[in-house]
């Protein structure tokens, strides 16, 4: 029986760039005096299933910075730390490829996603089955328009529609294949999720209603700090 141990790799190396005029890239703001990014491995070092965490970070912030943080709040478990590249993609794609990972399973998980609850991982990695991956996502119960410029084209059925989120786990050996498939295509995914779907690989959802939010513009940080004031 494979061992569901697994690795995650945090995509923390964005410029922010839908973030307005904030001078610090989003995931590095403080919030009760704890950098965005850093909500989720806290979470992470207290699940005995993630063996590695591997941090994607901005290159132009020094390790300096990252190690004295993991010593301050005490994380203990071991940590990677990749410089990013000018796409979320290609930086998973570089953080996967240089960190030798040995786990069966391995994860990736968005920086701005500081809300999700990792105890959530030991029910994903049960559900997972013989299915190749596992992703979180929610339903979407707006109603959704095709538009063209200002002109509404058709209405889409939202049945069958749901948003994508973070963590995606997948077997470490189906990513290894589909990278190897790839290697020489500039062709930038919108999720790992999606580029595991277009090699042929299975993937399951892992239904939730629980707020994972994505912190994207600054309305978003408001509700994040909301949340986190309770």
């Amino acid at each position: 029986m494979v061992k569901k141990e697994l690795s995650i790799i945090l995509a923390s190396g964005g410029k922010g760039l839908r973030f307005e005029a904030s001078k610090v890239p989003k995931q590095y703001i403080k919030i009760k005096n704890i950098p965005i990014f850093l909500y989720n491995i806290i979470e992470m070092d207290k699940i005995s299933l993630i063996k590695r965490i591997i941090v994607a970070k901005s290159a132009d912030i020094n390790d300096t910075y990252f190690l004295n943080l993991f010593k301050k709040f005490k994380i203990k478990k071991k940590i990677n730390l990749i410089d990013g590249e000018n796409s979320r993609f290609k930086t998973v794609k570089k953080a996967f490829s240089m960190s030798q990972i040995d786990t069966p399973f391995v994860g990736i998980h968005d920086a701005v996603r500081p809300n999700f609850n990792f105890n959530y991982i030991n029910q994903m990695m049960t559900q997972i089955g013989k299915s190749d991956g596992i992703i979180p996502v929610s339903k979407i119960t707006s109603t959704i328009k095709n538009v063209h410029g200002k002109l509404v084209l058709k209405t889409i059925p939202r049945d069958d529609l749901y948003i994508s989120q973070t963590p995606q786990i997948f077997k470490t050996e189906v990513i290894t294949n589909c990278y190897k498939k790839i290697k020489k295509s500039n062709i930038n995914f919108t999720d790992e999720s999606e580029m595991v779907e277009k090699n042929g690989f299975s993937v399951q959802t892992f239904k939730m209603d629980e707020n994972n939010i994505k912190i994207t513009t600054k309305e978003d940080l408001k509700i994040f700090k909301a949340l986190k004031v309770k």
